[in-house]
């Protein structure tokens, strides 16, 4: 008799077919990271959805939309799957490819509600207050083009926007509950009066909190980080040496919930490993023994 997830992975698997088709090693660094709850593990089988699921998400140039549905009927028939945040969180991603603002939305906030303290819902939690906070930061250009409209000119700082009634004031602060950093900016060939220009960011974010420069960055392009060994194994939380696929190319030992250069490992079952950037995740091969 098929198991539940049997029956699941062949479920998934039917919906995902409807979608179509050595360097120099420089350092070698430890970094153990702070406590944190050690990952729930997943069966083989689970992960192997995973994995089914990923195949597909990196193959998807349009269709985003179909891809995100298969990723809620996966959710509506197992809403209690341990990779659920990464399920959202891919199809929330999808949504804001396909301009499905309202659902990428939706998605993006229940995780932020149902993260869990373990190292994937830590890593959920910021990437749900990260694409968030670029989507709260459009709500603010529009109020300052429409201020601009009034004055042929953007305000000196964002107290106009709080003069705003409640209903149509735009958030004031980002996902973190800071105020954004909001100033005049110049031209940097012309040569034109003050308030033609500005500058918008989240402190925590910087110089990635337009959601329309980070939409066009590939899926995972800041991960760089490879597994090469299982070091220890011992305890709720593993460690493993990785290289960077950059050139040269660096050594690094993680261990679960640990980060490297904003690359934070939160998992490691029997056949994946699983990384994220606060923007993407990445579902890589267990390294062999």
């Amino acid at each position: 008799m098929r198991s539940r997830f049997d029956l699941f992975l062949v479920h998934v698997c039917r919906g995902l077919s409807t979608l179509g088709p050595g360097c120099a090693v420089v350092g070698l660094i430890l970094l153990t990271g702070h406590p944190v709850t050690a990952a729930t593990r997943a069966t083989a089988q689970e992960e192997q959805i995973l994995q089914q699921l990923w195949q597909r998400h990196q193959s998807v140039t349009t269709e985003h939309a179909r891809f995100a549905e298969t990723c809620a009927r996966l959710e509506a028939r197992y809403p209690d799957y341990v990779f659920l945040p990464i399920v959202r969180g891919v199809a929330a991603w999808h949504h804001l490819q396909d301009g499905s603002i309202d659902e990428s939305v939706n998605l993006w906030l229940r995780i932020k509600r149902d993260a869990s303290r373990d190292p994937i819902g830590r890593a959920a939690q910021r990437m749900s207050r990260t694409w968030l906070t670029r989507i709260d930061r459009e709500q603010v250009r529009k109020a300052l083009r429409k201020a601009y409209t009034e004055k042929v000119r953007y305000p000196e700082t964002l107290a106009p926007l709080r003069a705003m009634d409640a209903a149509t004031r735009p958030p004031l602060e980002d996902r973190w509950g800071d105020p954004w950093l909001y100033e005049w900016a110049s031209f940097r060939f012309l040569n034109v009066r003050q308030g033609q220009h500005y500058r918008l960011e989240s402190t925590n974010i910087r110089t990635t909190s337009d959601i329309t420069k980070a939409l066009k960055i590939d899926y995972g392009e800041g991960l760089t980080l490879r597994p090469e060994r299982l070091i220890d194994s011992t305890g709720d939380r593993q460690t493993l040496e990785f290289k960077t696929i950059t050139t040269p190319a660096e050594s690094v030992t993680l261990t679960e919930g640990a980060s490297y250069r904003g690359q934070s490992f939160v998992y490691i079952g029997v056949r994946i490993v699983i990384l994220a950037d606060g923007d993407h995740w990445e579902i890589l091969s267990r390294p062999s023994p």
